[in-house]
C-alpha cells in the first residue's frame, strides 16, 4: 500500500499532424511530486503498450530535468513540444510517434512502493 494518495492531476496531449504538445496540471489541494521521465503508450488490441521515448517534464532544453519534482496546487506545467519523432529536444535517429497513444504521468514513490499512474486521454498522431 503506497502511503501516499494519489495525486490529482489532469494531463492533457494535443497533437495537430505529427506534432503533440503537453499540459501538466495539479488539480488536487497538495503539492504533486511526479516523475519528470514521461511515460508513452500506444494502444494493443485491448490494452496498452509500452512504446519508447525521450520526453520529459523539462521546461527547457538546456538543462537536463531532475528525477523528480513537485507540482503545487493549480500549477501547470508545459514543457516543450514534440515533433516527427520520440525525443522533444534534438532528435538524431528518432522514431515517429505513430498510431492511437496516451502519455503517463508517475509519481514519484518512496523506496518499495509502486508510483501512482495518470494517464492522458488518447490522441492520434
Amino acid at each position: 500500500m503506497d502511503p501516499a494518495p494519489a495525486p490529482t492531476l489532469e494531463v492533457l496531449v494535443e497533437a495537430e499532424g505529427e506534432a503533440a504538445t503537453l499540459r501538466v496540471r495539479n488539480r488536487g489541494e497538495a503539492v504533486a511530486r511526479v516523475r519528470t521521465a514521461l511515460k508513452v503508450e500506444a494502444r494493443e488490441g485491448e490494452g496498452w503498450a509500452p512504446v519508447e521515448a525521450s520526453l520529459a517534464l523539462r521546461d527547457d532544453c538546456e538543462a537536463a530535468p531532475p528525477a523528480c519534482r513537485d507540482l503545487a496546487p493549480g500549477a501547470e506545467l508545459e514543457p516543450p513540444a514534440w515533433a516527427s519523432g520520440d525525443a522533444q529536444c534534438g532528435c538524431e535517429g528518432c522514431v515517429p510517434l505513430e498510431g492511437e497513444l496516451r502519455v503517463v504521468v508517475e509519481s514519484c514513490a518512496p523506496e518499495g512502493h509502486l508510483p501512482h499512474r495518470v494517464a492522458s486521454a488518447p490522441v492520434r498522431l
